[in-house]
């Protein structure tokens, strides 16, 4: 029954939080608080009533995810919220919950695992969000099988165009300031999306025209979580009166491949692992 109430206890977390930056890329911090508190009662309740735990593996994972979240947070890599995740994950399931792990029997009956839950759990996320390349290159041939000129307007060096295929698809200019999608196109005279520039460029005389001449790519780019509505609303202001499609990428919040990741774990266990004993031919059932 522990088990069973840790993970409910993981997945209701990273449930509620996925909603949550999905319709306002924000998430209270009580989800967080709630479900560590709640995980790392449940885990140590574990410890003392399971015969010859691992402590000291569990001890390891928790404190190399720990590690993991805190480096790729301050790298920039991440946000906060994807940190608290892992930490969530770290004092809650810091090891494979399958039934009979604790006899060795990792993975037993799916793919080729590890025993350190929180990393099957980053592991499967970083491997599902891959699936955004396909998706928009599938979906950047279709515009231009419909005759749109994807990169009219906008100079972009081919490795650029490459790029932008591959993580971006053009949108309306009002969907690229939306919650849903990261804009990557900048007007070449300006350096940054600041209202302040923006209008200067255009009371220059030089602003790009409403067809979207004279635009940039600018691949990349991260916006921190406290210049997002900042930036979302000067984004606004830059693209205001242009007529034409324009770049940005889906931003569909790691939140939301971690809780997909954690599903799959389910169902096809550690993705990592079963590439890799697929690649080496070691047997996974």
């Amino acid at each position: 029954m522990i088990v069973e109430a840790k993970l409910l206890v993981l997945g209701a977390a990273l449930a509620v939080a996925s909603y949550q930056d999905l319709r306002t890329r924000e998430i209270d911090d009580r989800v967080w608080l709630a479900s560590g508190i709640a995980g790392g009662a449940l885990t140590a309740a574990e410890i003392l009533t399971t015969p010859g735990y691992p402590l000291l593996l569990a001890g390891f994972s928790a404190l190399l995810t720990a590690a993991i979240a805190i480096g790729v947070f301050y790298l920039g890599l991440y946000g906060g919220a994807d940190a608290k995740a892992l930490l969530v994950a770290a004092v809650t399931l810091p090891l494979w919950p399958w039934a009979g792990a604790a006899q060795g029997g990792w993975g037993e009956g799916s793919l080729l695992v590890s025993p350190f839950f929180p990393l099957t759990l980053l592991g499967n996320a970083l491997l599902l969000s891959l699936l955004l390349v396909p998706s928009c290159l599938a979906w950047n041939i279709y515009a231009k099988l419909r005759g749109e000129r994807l990169f009219s307007g906008v100079s972009a060096s081919p490795l650029q165009k490459l790029a932008a295929l591959l993580t971006a698809v053009r949108v309306k200019p009002s969907t690229a300031t939306s919650v849903h999608f990261n804009l990557i196109e900048r007007p070449a005279a300006v350096s940054s999306s600041t209202a302040h520039q923006a209008e200067m460029y255009a009371a220059q005389g030089s602003a790009p025209s409403p067809e979207g001449e004279g635009w940039v790519l600018r691949l990349f780019s991260r916006i921190s979580e406290e210049d997002y509505d900042k930036e979302k609303e000067e984004q606004s202001k830059t693209l205001k009166g242009l007529k034409r499609r324009v770049w940005a990428t889906p931003a569909i919040p790691m939140i939301v491949f971690l809780l997909a990741g954690y599903l799959v774990s389910f169902i096809l266990g550690d993705l990592i692992f079963g590439l890799i004993s697929l690649l080496m031919g070691i047997p996974t059932r």
